[in-house]
């Protein structure tokens, strides 16, 4: 069955009604379960609680991984202590906004059994550039990390 014309918004967005619920679960579910896990833990696992074994990176070089500091960032954001975390890992405010968009969208498109689906403005065109660009992202944010945070403890 065909799906029935949609909303669009201001080139933000196009909301479908589809043929089945079927369809909103396989474009919506999969987006939402690989993001709220992680903004649920960050907010309900005291602050301080080690989930891994450590950085191998850390132990083997001395210094902290492109990825250290994630979780305790993420820890502070969630419970709106901004400040902490803005200094110690930047990215990982980004990062964190974009995981909640997703969730939020996606969790949108599920609750609403639509299929919220992104317009002209949310697409992404060039692949390749997009790549670069968040390597790059991550990479500034490590040279921002092992230059400012010698004294964090990282």
């Amino acid at each position: 069955m065909a799906e029935k014309e949609g909303i669009r918004i201001a080139g933000l967005c196009e909301i479908r009604r589809p043929a089945s619920y079927a369809e909103v679960i396989n474009r919506h579910l999969p987006y939402f379960v690989a993001t709220a896990p992680f903004l649920i833990a960050a907010r309900i696992i005291p602050r301080g609680t080690q989930l891994t074994p450590g950085c191998f990176f850390k132990v083997w070089t001395g210094i902290p991984c492109m990825f250290c500091g994630y979780t305790r960032a993420f820890q502070s954001i969630a419970r709106l202590d901004l400040m902490p975390a803005l200094r110690d890992n930047p990215a990982a405010a980004v990062l964190f906004a974009f995981m909640m968009a997703v969730a939020t969208w996606n969790l949108a498109g599920l609750v609403a059994r639509r299929l919220i689906l992104p317009g002209r403005w949310l697409r992404v065109g060039n692949r390749r550039l997009l790549g670069w660009g968040v390597l790059i992202f991550f990479l500034l944010n490590w040279a921002y990390r092992l230059i400012n945070c010698s004294a964090c403890g990282v």
